[in-house]
């Protein structure tokens, strides 16, 4: 279930705002009509922080729980069948589901057509494939003639099969007209949702009854349930144009991707057809289908590069959330929520290029399994939402660019969609709320990863069916937003900020349109930052191909150099696991801290599991911090701000590693003896009862690495060091 995060938040001061940039420059700060001192503590609430739900946007907790009940028939796989769709023309009769009172059954049932144009790919093609489920194929006409012979169904597959009545050739162009009924019983079927008026979805933020205001019958596609409400070839990468018409009785508008081209109202049968048109390319998960009893509110967004082209921004909801001024998050607002929409559009066509689209339009619907779901020029979103959930609104936004202009070519580049859209939230909170606001964004992101059991994963994984895997938040969004984010620091850090920027921007213009993989990613980043630190080709395996993330640990000495101050610094990575990288190849940042509070950063290329340098410093070094700045996805040893080490030291020290421990994997405990005498070394539980005993015994002054190899349960303990009057305790922490 998705939670609004900005409930306490009374944003609706800041109506006006001012996005202060030209378009190559991509500072861009809004000036809301908020006091400075507002903290953003929210970020940190119970309502944002992960869980292994996407709290933020839209649809991976519900897919998960989808693709759990259909396990046996869902497939991720990509399957490259020997044609391009070019169009899809729809024709919906969506009277009798809105003109009936229930919600199964025979209600659900309506009739439609689709026109589909393809370009063979592939020489003698005997016969066409296409997706559908819980769809009955009434008839089928290819190039004007009617098929005799009889459609195949897979429904393991949810798959049609049928011949042509001769063979095509390579480059052919066939027009296939589909007419089908749709037959599902109920909503459990998913793709095609149906409610009545007056309904009662249960209790909602213990504030929202969730009775539903008017008839509602809408699709869902993503990711592969488009073939459940119509026939297509249903796959992230083939895109093509559509048009959809969509019959719904007097009093109901329909709803659909582009631009309105007309209605046709016949009173014999009291309904009117609502002909939806989308000029640019789409793929089926990205279309969509939605009717009910809707107030409209229209504005424009001037186009940033041309503001005399205007861009209509249509927003539908019920008349019944638009009848108060009450900002506090118990009440349906829904003029709160649209005062986001214009000035993030503006924000994000200076930063990544402008809005891609001819209009972009917002529709609320309850119920809803997901939060909201970035449909290219028709976002629907939860109702809840007009609680004043921001954030998810502008998250189906910054989708525009990252998923629908360029969407990802296979399940498994996901997290090019949902990372860079999630990496979007968090600049939006720095457009209005300044640098400290995106480090708490990113912060929160850190920690939905790192808490999740998911995070021994990697990011990009092929050829599996398992929704875990692929729509999972401490992966694909999480850590996918940490990817755009890694990139954007390095590149910042030789080449400024602003070349990030041109990158992504590079990126999105070259794939327009069209789809890109994780791989094309990697070559635009490399054609536009020739002169990165760290290869592209490095940073992807290590990040995407591979799991975890760096844990560093860090030793320095200090001596007099001259009027300066030699500093040996030691840096380790201590991660481990199975598909963990050795070490992680990346730049990273030392922070040397003066007794008078001298600052100096200094960089180095990690290119080692233990490296060595020595840096020159005009003051003596009391401190030493690993990536203060939080460029970097990773953890640390408390040992980065430990007191400077002296050889007169009177006390254990003491480090244990790798953290977190992965129960079932040995751990090494390294233990600094400053003088020669008897030595206990124990792990003991939360409560202080010993686990075990790793030594006892005497060992002379040394540094001892102690291998501990018996396994402990998931849990926190301490490993303690006592001897000679001394202690010294490490806690670590051992996951499942």
């Amino acid at each position: 279930m998705i939670l609004s995060i900005l409930q306490r938040l009374t944003l609706c001061l800041f109506a006006v705002v001012w996005f202060q940039s030209a378009l190559m420059n991509v500072h861009v700060f809004a000036q809301p009509l908020l006091d400075n001192s507002y903290s953003p503590a929210y970020l940190q609430s119970p309502e944002f922080v992960g869980d292994g739900k996407h709290l933020c946007c839209s649809h991976a907790e519900a897919a998960l729980q989808k693709y759990r009940m259909n396990a046996a028939i869902q497939s991720f796989s990509t399957v490259r069948r020997p044609y391009h769709v070019l169009s899809y023309s729809l024709m919906l009769d969506w009277t009798n589901p809105l003109s009936s009172i229930g919600e199964s059954g025979s209600d659900r049932r309506f009739w439609g057509s689709n026109t589909i144009r393809m370009r063979v790919d592939s020489a003698n093609v005997s016969s066409i494939t296409l997706n559908a489920a819980t769809l009955v194929i009434d008839s089928i006409i290819v190039t004007g003639k009617r098929l005799a012979s009889t459609v195949s169904y897979d429904t393991q597959n949810q798959e049609i099969r049928f011949a042509l009545p001769t063979p095509a050739k390579q480059g052919d162009t066939l027009v296939v007209t589909l007419y089908y009924t749709h037959t599902s019983a109920t909503n459990n079927d998913g793709g095609f949702f149906l409610y009545r008026k007056g309904r009662y979805g249960g209790l909602k933020n213990k504030t929202d009854s969730a009775f539903v205001a008017e008839r509602l019958a809408y699709t869902m596609g993503e990711p592969n349930d488009a073939r459940r409400w119509m026939p297509c070839n249903d796959v992230p990468y083939d895109k093509a144009l559509m048009d959809i018409a969509i019959r719904v009785p007097n009093g109901f508008t329909a709803l659909s991707n582009g631009l309105l081209e007309r209605t046709e109202v016949i009173r014999a049968t009291n309904t009117t057809t609502y002909f939806w048109r989308h000029s640019s390319p789409i793929p089926t998960y990205l279309m969509v289908a939605l009717a009910s009893v809707y107030q409209k509110r229209t504005e424009w967004y001037k186009r940033v590069n041309n503001p005399r082209d205007s861009v209509e921004i249509q927003n539908y909801f019920w008349a019944v959330d638009d009848t108060t001024s009450i900002t506090d998050g118990t009440q349906y607002n829904a003029s709160r929520l649209f005062t986001t929409i214009k000035p993030t559009l503006e924000a994000y066509s200076r930063w990544y290029g402008e809005y891609p689209f001819e209009k972009l339009g917002t529709a609320a619907i309850q119920p809803f399994q997901y939060g909201g779901m970035e449909h290219q020029t028709m976002i629907t979103y939860n109702r809840s939402w007009l609680k004043g959930n921001l954030q998810g609104m502008v998250h189906e936004m910054m989708h525009h660019w990252t998923g629908d202009k360029v969407t990802c070519g296979t399940w498994a580049d996901i997290w090019l969609n949902e990372g860079g859209a999630s990496h979007g939230e968090a600049l939006w909170y720095e457009s209005w709320g300044g640098a400290s606001w995106y480090k708490d964004a990113m912060k929160n992101f850190r920690n939905g990863y790192l808490t999740s059991k998911a995070n021994t994963n990697p990011i990009y994984i092929p050829n599996t069916d398992d929704p875990n895997l692929l729509f999972n938040y401490a992966t694909t969004y999480a850590k996918g937003a940490w990817v755009y984010h890694m990139v954007r620091r390095m590149i910042a850090a030789t080449a400024g900020d602003s070349a990030y920027f041109r990158a992504i921007r590079y990126h999105l213009n070259r794939f327009a349109y069209s789809s890109a993989v994780t791989d094309d990613f990697r070559t635009s980043l490399e054609q536009s930052v020739p002169n990165s630190p760290v290869s592209f080709t490095t940073f992807m395996n290590q990040w995407i191909y591979q799991a975890g993330h760096p844990f560093y640990d860090v030793d320095w000495r200090s001596e007099p150099f001259g009027a300066d101050q030699s500093v040996s610094v030691t840096l380790r990575q201590l991660q481990s696991g199975a598909n963990v990288p050795q070490v992680f190849v990346m730049p990273v940042n030392l922070t040397f801290v003066g007794a008078q509070g001298q600052r100096s950063m200094q960089r180095l290329v990690n290119t080692q599991r233990e490296q060595q340098e020595r840096f020159t410093l005009p003051f003596v070094p009391v401190r030493v911090i690993v990536d203060e700045n939080e460029d970097i996805l990773c953890e640390r040893t408390n040992r980065a701000s430990a007191l400077q080490p002296t050889d007169s030291a009177t006390t254990f020290a003491l480090k244990a590693y790798p953290q977190p421990l992965p129960s079932g994997s040995a751990l090494t405990i390294e233990l600094s003896v400053p003088t020669d005498g008897a030595v206990n070394l124990t792990i003991t539980d939360v409560l202080g009862r010993q686990q075990t005993s790793v030594y006892q015994g005497f060992l002379n002054k040394g540094v001892y690495y102690l291998p501990y190899k018996e396994v402990l349960a998931a849990g926190t303990y301490f490993v303690r060091a006592t001897g000679g009057g001394a202690t010294a305790v490490q806690k670590i922490m051992v996951t499942r």
